[in-house]
């Protein structure tokens, strides 16, 4: 299976596809995270400004590895102020909507696509006007964000006492001003108050700006037995060039298909 993450900047109108392998990573917080932090790692930007919008998936867009990247990337300078936006779920069509359109009515005509190598090449040429920047994920770009985590409190109350409602919440901002403070919305009613709550953590605390990030991956992502039997079995029908792709996969005789936790959101796959 191959995964894709894709990231639309409405201030320029291009669009940035992640694409990696099952074999190279899952689709968790932290590989979603990656790829942000790619992605604003190669991106250069003049507005210090960011508006984001995205679906409500928790596992991976809509959770607490992802609001401490907001933070860090203010800590670090990169922007003065950051709001993520989750709008109403079936009543918005985003962008990267309409990205994934364009790239599932070129792939419809494609019956046969072998190698995670002719999607990126397929999506690359999906569109003539405008096309779409394909990154190929490897495994050094995928790290852990626990020590990033480690450096925030994930408060349950707001600084009134008002329980966090994490789930529920459709706004979260973040600013230079108020650093330890995530402030958020549960509506997108321009007039309702925001909510305060102090993410600072008691006692010795380490400089988030200063966090390293190490790999998550130590070397490629193994696959189950089964997996790599179905594989062997279906290799006589894949052109000998793309072979190696496949012989090169790492088998964990021990995992089963469910072992391996994915989940179904905006990013295609």
């Amino acid at each position: 299976m191959t995964y894709n993450t894709g990231i639309h900047n409405c201030g320029d109108n291009t669009a940035s596809m992640l694409i990696w392998p099952e074999t190279v990573a899952g689709r968790g917080s932290e590989e979603i995270a990656s790829c942000l932090l790619k992605y604003f790692d190669m991106t250069n930007f003049a507005a210090k400004k960011l508006v984001l919008y995205s679906d409500n998936c928790c596992e991976q867009n809509k959770n607490y590895t992802v609001m401490c990247l907001w933070q860090y990337l203010i800590r670090t300078g990169k922007f003065d102020q950051t709001t993520h936006i989750f709008p109403i779920s079936g009543h918005t069509m985003l962008p990267c909507d309409r990205d994934f359109g364009q790239i599932e009515k070129v792939l419809r005509k494609h019956e046969r696509i072998y190698s995670p190598v002719e999607y990126c090449t397929l999506i690359a040429h999906a569109r003539h006007a405008n096309p779409f920047n394909v990154v190929q994920m490897n495994t050094k770009d995928f790290v852990c964000f626990k020590s990033l985590a480690a450096c925030t409190s994930n408060k349950k109350v707001t600084v009134t006492g008002q329980k966090v409602e994490f789930r529920k919440a459709t706004q979260f901002h973040f600013c230079k001003e108020s650093p330890n403070m995530m402030f958020l919305k549960y509506t997108h009613d321009e007039n309702e108050t925001w909510q305060s709550v102090n993410v600072q953590k008691r006692g010795r605390q380490t400089a988030m700006a200063n966090v390293k990030f190490p790999m998550k991956y130590e070397g490629p992502r193994a696959i189950s037995k089964k997996k790599h039997d179905d594989i062997k079995q279906l290799l006589q029908y894949v052109p000998p060039v793309h072979h190696a792709f496949y012989q090169s996969t790492v088998v964990n005789d021990t995992m089963t298909d469910t072992d391996i936790v994915d989940f179904e959101v905006c990013e295609d796959d």
